[in-house]
This record gives C-alpha cells, structure tokens and sequence, in this order.
C-alpha cells in the first residue's frame, strides 16, 4: 500500500500543537471543529475539506507565531 503524500495545510498544525502544548479540545474550540476531527485530519484517518483547509490556515494565521 502507498502512502499518501502529507497535505501542506497539516504540517504547520502539527508543529503548532508541539509548539504550543495546547490540547487539541482547545485548539478545536478556536477552529470551530471537533477535537476528534482534528486527530484523525493529523493522523491521516480523513482528509480535510476545502472549507477545512481554509479553517485551518485562518487559525493559523491568527494564533501560529513562527
């Protein structure tokens, strides 16, 4: 079986949730999603819409100081 390349919009969340040592309850609070929505996106499990795309990178934008 082929693993699928990681998608862009995942990697920065990774690293944020390192980072910040936030959890992910709190982290999908402020994106308005489910914490568990969140760990399967990361983990691979599902992929994230358009939409969630653009949730992620707007989250990021606002709370992900490089």
């Amino acid at each position: 079986m082929q693993k699928e390349k990681e998608i862009p919009e995942l990697k920065q969340p990774k690293e944020f949730k390192k980072k910040s040592g936030w959890t992910y309850p709190k982290i999908s609070e402020l994106m308005g999603v489910h914490a568990q929505t969140i760990v399967f996106w990361l983990i691979g499990k599902y992929k994230p819409s358009l939409m969630a795309r653009e949730k992620i990178r707007a989250f990021l934008d606002t709370y992900f100081i490089k």
